[in-house]
């Protein structure tokens, strides 16, 4: 529950929070020209770290969360110690720290489906080289008896 309820941390602020690019204030094609951290990569402070997918998926996620978030009308959140900032929406107010868009929810949801999608090809991968080659000496031992 702490993990599904925390906030953003370390560089979670400057490359999804305050990224430019994944919060709409410039175009999702610039992420082909500007660096993680959403500074374009022309200017000397540029990290040159360029990830576009990475910047893209975190898109994505904000997109999801404006577009799912939006739609609930329906706020029964009482809790004074959440949400800080209000938003209105026909038939009601919901309530978001920093905008529905960067609620940590889906993030943390995609970043753990990633790295599982990631964990079963390496997994895959890893079988397929190494019982592939063990496969290939057996015969090769086999033949040569």
């Amino acid at each position: 529950d702490a993990m599904y309820n925390s906030k953003w941390v370390y560089d979670d602020s400057g490359s999804v929070a305050k990224n430019i690019v994944v919060i709409g204030t410039v175009p999702w094609q610039e992420a082909f020209t500007r660096d993680f951290w959403g500074t374009s990569m022309k200017e000397i402070t540029s990290h040159k770290s360029f990830r576009p997918l990475t910047t893209l998926s975190f898109k994505l996620n904000y997109v999801w969360n404006e577009w799912y978030l939006e739609k609930d009308t329906t706020a029964t959140d009482t809790d004074t110690d959440t949400a800080t900032a209000t938003a209105s929406n026909a038939g009601g107010t919901k309530k978001y720290e920093h905008g529905a868009g960067l609620e940590t929810h889906s993030y943390k949801l995609v970043n753990l489906l990633l790295h599982a999608l990631v964990s079963a090809l390496a997994t895959e991968a890893s079988a397929f080289v190494f019982v592939s080659s063990t496969v290939t000496v057996a015969a090769t031992a086999t033949a040569t008896a």
